[in-house]
This record gives C-alpha cells, sequence and structure tokens, in this order.
C-alpha cells in the first residue's frame, strides 16, 4: 500500500497539540494538587484528609485516590494538574485554553 502523505487519522490531531516549553512544565512547590481543588471549590478540607488517606492506602497519586473516592472527576484532575503546572487546559468543549 502506498503512502499518501499524511492521511493516518491520527495526523489529523497532531495539528491540534499546542508545544510545550519545557522549561515551563515545571510544578509550583506553593500549590499541591489539593489545595487547588479546594481553591476552585470541588472538594473541601476533609475531604482532602479522607483522599490522603486513600492514597496512602492504596499508594496512588492524589488525584486518583480521589476520583477513585468519587469526589471529583478526571477531567478536575486534568485541570488541578494544569493550573499547578502553570499550563493551559482544555477541554473537549472548549476552544482556547482556561
Amino acid at each position: 500500500m502506498k503512502n499518501q502523505g499524511n492521511t493516518h487519522p491520527m495526523n489529523a490531531n497532531y495539528e491540534k497539540v499546542l508545544p510545550i516549553e519545557p522549561h515551563r512544565a515545571v510544578a509550583r512547590a506553593d500549590r499541591s494538587i489539593g489545595a487547588i481543588l479546594v481553591e476552585e471549590g470541588k472538594i473541601t478540607p476533609r475531604e482532602v484528609e479522607r483522599v490522603i488517606e486513600r492514597q496512602r492506602a492504596d499508594k496512588v497519586r492524589f488525584g486518583e485516590a480521589a476520583v477513585r473516592l468519587g469526589l471529583i472527576t478526571a477531567e478536575d484532575v486534568r485541570f488541578a494538574l494544569a493550573k499547578q503546572y502553570d499550563m493551559p487546559h482544555f477541554t473537549p468543549a472548549s476552544e482556547g485554553p482556561s
């Protein structure tokens, strides 16, 4: 089969990806995922305690523990990570960074 350029379906998605500047992808030590989620009203400080307990018991990351407890969604985790790393956050329904 002859390759006809960038006709692979995955190539269309590459055009929508923004380049990441390596020097920008640094977590801010003063902003934990839990603190960001509390600040955004997604969880309460008491729920952070519950998440930390689950995180330690299951040996998983904070966001995964919070999702397992049903307190937040995977989208909430992506949003908090974007804020923590000071990166733009795109949702499937958005037309630009939030």
